[in-house]
């Protein structure tokens, strides 16, 4: 079937869509349809329905690159995945990395050479607010018990907190995976992306701390202030105010400052983790910038 397109405005092309189409499913002007985009093609669904997007990976070769390419399908939208295997351990390397985070993902069937993956949970995606605001949550929780763990120097404590970076990940997945299957908007998306990389940066400084069991003072100090950043990025995310996105901005500035005096004497190690909880959260108040503004 084929359509002409027509001219509306300056840069909008517009489509008539077929009667019978049309009245199937009772629609009339004024009705709103969905829209996905479909690489090479748009599929145009009545309210209600949901088009099943479909993609295919070519695993051979690909190593442990294969968790990544799946990854970043699932955040992509997909909910079928076709994908070419080379032996039961790659296999087996799909199934570990949908039981980390691919959050609904289930390999319904496996050939000599292949599998296939399906999203079982149907068209209920979990709501965007509530997911995000766990992600700030679990954010100030890992800044705040660390800070005390560290505090009382029971530094095996520290295995909760380190804990909370994979269920992190998880959010965070979702999140990206949903931001995209509603039409993928960029600084919301890139801000998630650099949340999830300062719950990274709390793990990996955290995981040596706790293996050195050495934190001096000076350091210490520095680290409670980039948590207390992390704070006040999710504060003013929620309540935003020029002020607040003001402060966030001096204190990332400041923190940048004391870090830099800091490094011929300090931990190189832990300094260069507190500076990227720094950089991130500066990263992330651009992305809400430009939401917000």
């Amino acid at each position: 079937m084929k359509r002409k397109l027509v001219s509306q405005g300056h840069s909008t092309m517009t489509i008539s869509l077929p009667a019978r189409w049309v009245k199937t499913f009772g629609l009339k002007a004024g009705d709103e349809v969905d829209m996905l985009e479909q690489n090479p093609g748009v599929l145009i669904m009545p309210p209600g329905q949901r088009a099943v997007a479909r993609a295919s990976l070519n695993a051979k070769g690909m190593g442990r690159l294969l968790v990544r390419a799946l990854s970043a399908l699932y955040r992509k939208g997909y909910d079928e995945v076709d994908v070419v295997i080379e032996n039961a351990d790659q296999l087996q390397l799909v199934q570990e990395t949908i039981n980390r985070g691919l959050v609904g993902f289930e390999i319904d069937q496996v050939g000599k050479t292949s599998c296939h993956i399906k999203n079982i949970s149907g068209s209920l995606d979990p709501e965007f607010d509530p997911l995000l605001r766990r992600v700030f949550f679990l954010l100030n929780t890992m800044g705040q018990e660390s800070v005390e763990v560290i505090q009382s120097k029971k530094f095996d404590d520290l295995n909760s907190v380190i804990a909370a970076e994979e269920m992190n990940n998880r959010f965070t997945t979702i999140c990206r995976r949903i931001i995209n299957r509603q039409g993928g908007n960029p600084f919301l998306y890139c801000l998630v992306e650099q949340l999830e990389k300062i719950a990274d940066e709390y793990r990996d400084v955290l995981l040596y701390v706790k293996s050195t069991k050495k934190f001096s003072k000076e350091d210490f100090a520095l680290y409670t202030q980039a948590t207390e950043l992390v704070k006040l990025l999710s504060d003013c995310f929620y309540a935003f105010e020029n002020q607040k996105a003001i402060r966030v901005n001096e204190e990332r500035v400041r923190l940048t400052k004391d870090i830099n005096a800091r490094f011929d004497k300090g931990n190189g190690k832990i300094l260069h983790h507190v500076q990227n909880l720094v950089d991130f959260s500066g990263n992330a108040l651009s992305m809400m910038l430009a939401l917000r503004l």
